[in-house]
């Protein structure tokens, strides 16, 4: 794992536009501000046009038709300008950059994901995740426990792969919520508050990521791109209970890899045995 710190860079938030709510810079904003607390009244205008017109029809060789040209095309130009002044802080704003990151995490075949479980930098347990678009999820605990979850049919299947054993049950006969820990996946889809910015980048796996940080649901989630939107990688707290002080969740992200047949089926594989599941 190759996590680096880079040189940090501003993160300050700009003043928001009066007509769009995008971000201006300070100087924009202020020079903004000031253009619309000083507009002349409508016949200082009129007059004004009309010496510019005067003057432009006095020069020689002028007819009005083309100095009514050159007008228009003077007053295009102004305006196209301004438009690509204004244009310039809205285009560096950080809304559209976070979108693309909600975008891969809306729109994928599969998502497959490692998960660390820290306390103090000591890792307690690795887990892997695989969901498709259907939502079928696997989790496997190391090597000897996974569970797939399974909407489309109904059904969780849990395999223990020390004895070759598997148990199955419907979905809504389970006791809790077998995906709540894919939770935060919905969330950060229907996201519409403000995703903060963080300084400077980070080296994962020899890529430069950008971070964002944003609050679900009491908990701060902190999400790693690189510069197409592609998450790399989340750290998040845990489950806020008394049990989980210090708990922090690390995940690695991979979109789209291929997944072996079968290895999202909720039927029972060759070679084991079904099992009823433990009562009570």
């Amino acid at each position: 794992m190759n996590d680096r710190v880079n040189h940090p860079s501003s993160g300050k938030q700009l003043p928001g536009h009066p007509l769009t709510g995008e971000e201006l810079s300070p100087t924009l904003a202020a020079h903004t501000a000031g253009m619309a607390s000083a507009t002349p009244p409508p016949a200082a205008v009129e007059r004004a046009q009309q010496r510019l017109m005067r003057r432009l029809q006095a020069r020689p060789g002028s007819t009005r038709r083309p100095v009514r040209a050159r007008w228009l095309t003077a007053a295009t130009a102004a305006v196209l300008a301004l438009v690509a002044v204004m244009a310039v802080p809205l285009l560096t704003d950080g809304g559209d950059a976070f979108a693309a990151v909600q975008g891969h995490f809306r729109d994928f075949r599969t998502l497959s994901m490692r998960i660390e479980q820290r306390i103090g930098g000591r890792t307690l347990q690795t887990s892997h995740m695989v969901v498709n678009a259907d939502g079928v999820l696997r989790t496997d605990v190391g090597e000897q426990l996974s569970v797939i979850v399974d909407p489309v049919r109904g059904r969780l299947l849990t395999l223990l792969h020390g004895p070759r054993r598997a148990m199955a049950m419907p979905l809504d006969q389970a006791a809790a919520s077998p995906d709540a820990a894919l939770d935060w996946l919905e969330q950060i889809r229907q996201f519409q508050g403000q995703a903060e910015r963080l300084p400077g980048t980070r080296n994962i796996d020899g890529r430069e990521a950008r971070g964002w940080a944003l609050e679900v649901e009491g908990t701060r989630l902190v999400l790693w791109a690189d510069a197409d939107g592609l998450p790399l990688a989340m750290d998040m707290a845990g489950g806020g209970g008394d049990g989980d002080v210090g708990l922090q969740l690390h995940y690695r992200f991979g979109f789209d890899a291929p997944v072996p047949a079968g290895h999202l089926s909720s039927e029972v594989p060759p070679g084991y045995t079904l099992a009823a599941p433990d009562r009570d």
